[in-house]
């Protein structure tokens, strides 16, 4: 009768508790593959950025920046990389 008791005032709550009131989170994951090529002429140097998204969660405003010899550039504001999907930035500059 004491086992009983112990269930019903004491584990029962608890797992009541637990079954009804915890909400289970759900985390998508980010997993972002990135390609960097990089060409160069006498006067231009051209970087090019491939992004992928090989997560299950979509990915949101994405944007690249780049250390080229001191200068930061920054490319446009992606909002938006589904999972599966690629991107592309692409900078240039003149030496």
């Amino acid at each position: 009768m004491r086992k009983n008791r112990y269930f019903q005032y004491g584990l029962l709550p608890i797992l009541w508790f637990i079954l009804f009131c915890v909400t289970p989170s759900f985390a998508g994951i980010l997993k972002i593959q990135t390609q960097t090529t990089i060409e160069t002429t006498d006067t231009q140097l051209k970087i090019t950025v491939a992004l992928t998204n090989e997560g299950t969660d979509i990915a949101y405003n994405l944007q690249v920046h780049l250390n080229l010899f001191g200068t930061i550039l920054d490319s446009a504001l992606k909002p938006q990389l589904d999972p599966g999907g690629s991107g592309t930035f692409v900078f240039e500059k003149k030496c």
